[in-house]
C-alpha cells in the first residue's frame, strides 16, 4: 500500500481510500481538491497505479488478508468493509458539496437539475445509507456463510 500526502499546510485531517477497483489514480484531482480545506492521506492500494510493478489488489483483500474464511465474524466484517467499496464516487457529493456543484455548473448543468441532485443528500441520508450498507452487508454476509456451509462444507471442498 502506498500513501499519498496533500494539503500538509491545513489543520483539519482526512484519511481517504479508493474503490475496489478503480485505478488510484482517478482519486488524485478529488484529494488535490480536498487538500485545500483538508490535511488528505490517501491510502492507494497495491496494483492500482499503472507505473507500479505490483500485484492488483484490494483494500478488502488488506482486510482478509488478516482473517480466514473459517472464522465467521471477522469473515463477516471484511464483507461489510468490501460492500462499502462503491461509495466513493458519492460520497465527493456530501463533502465537498461546494465544489461538486462547482463542477456541474463548469459543465453546463441547470440550477433545476443541481437542486434535484442535491435535494435528499443530508447529513440524515449520509447516516441512513451507512447504516443500510452495514445492515444489508451483514445480511449479505450471512447469507453467504449459510451458502458456504450448506453447499460446499457439506461437499467436503472447504
Amino acid at each position: 500500500m502506498k500513501v499519498y500526502e496533500y494539503g500538509t499546510e491545513n489543520a483539519k485531517t482526512m484519511l481517504m481510500f479508493q474503490c475496489s477497483a478503480e485505478p488510484s489514480w482517478i482519486f488524485f484531482p478529488a484529494a488535490e481538491e480536498m487538500a485545500k480545506d483538508f490535511h488528505v492521506f490517501f491510502a492507494a492500494a497495491d496494483g492500482h497505479n499503472p507505473e507500479e510493478k505490483s500485484t492488483f489488489e484490494s483494500v478488502e483483500k488488506y482486510v482478509d488478508d488478516a482473517v480466514s474464511y473459517k472464522k465467521k465474524i471477522p469473515m463477516l466484517v471484511s464483507y461489510v468493509v468490501f460492500s462499502f467499496g462503491c461509495t466513493g464516487p458519492v460520497l465527493p457529493m456530501w463533502f465537498m458539496q461546494k465544489q461538486y456543484i462547482a463542477n456541474l455548473q463548469a459543465r453546463g448543468k441547470s440550477a433545476e437539475y443541481i437542486d434535484a441532485m442535491f435535494k435528499n443528500m443530508t447529513t440524515g441520508t449520509f447516516f441512513i445509507c451507512v447504516a443500510a450498507i452495514i445492515i444489508l452487508g451483514t445480511i449479505g454476509g450471512l447469507f453467504g456463510q449459510a451458502m458456504l456451509k450448506k453447499h460446499f462444507k457439506k461437499a467436503g471442498i472447504v
